[in-house]
């Protein structure tokens, strides 16, 4: 019987699925994951998903499969235009999806995953763990 793949999908044309090894494609470009930043984004969602796993035995065990990231961006990679928060977006949101975890990111990358005007509110805690972004205006505006 072959292996059931999981995925999920974010409106920043992103989708993830299992793979044989943590990888990132970006533009139909492999991207290096075995940096510092990288390997701990990927072992980090793990973690949390296997902490949500052990709290429900009924959920699929995808902490013990390896993801794979395709992402495709629709403006210039490197403009100015936030792209490294952009592309965080793009990257954490359906892995965050799939995983069934509640959002987390970087405090300027929580602004990307709306598309109008977005306002980051920093929140009160030192570890920014409650600061979120809200909609201010939609796209048109």
């Amino acid at each position: 019987m072959a292996d059931k793949i999981y995925s999920a999908s974010t409106t920043a044309p992103v989708n993830i699925a299992v793979a044989k090894s943590n990888s990132r494609w970006l533009n139909g470009e492999a991207q290096d994951v075995s940096g510092a930043r990288q390997t701990a984004c990927f072992r980090g969602f793990k973690i949390l998903r296997r902490n949500h796993e052990d709290a429900n035995p009924f959920l699929p065990q995808l902490s013990k499969y390896c993801v794979h990231a395709v992402s495709e961006d629709n403006f210039p990679t490197a403009a100015g235009l936030a792209f490294t928060a952009a592309s965080f977006a793009a990257f954490a949101q359906p892995i965050e999806d799939l995983y069934e975890l509640p959002e987390q990111g970087s405090r300027s990358g929580c602004r990307s995953l709306f598309c109008g005007y977005v306002a980051w509110e920093m929140g009160q805690a030192v570890d920014g763990s409650n600061s979120y972004s809200a909609e201010v205006a939609p796209a048109p505006y």
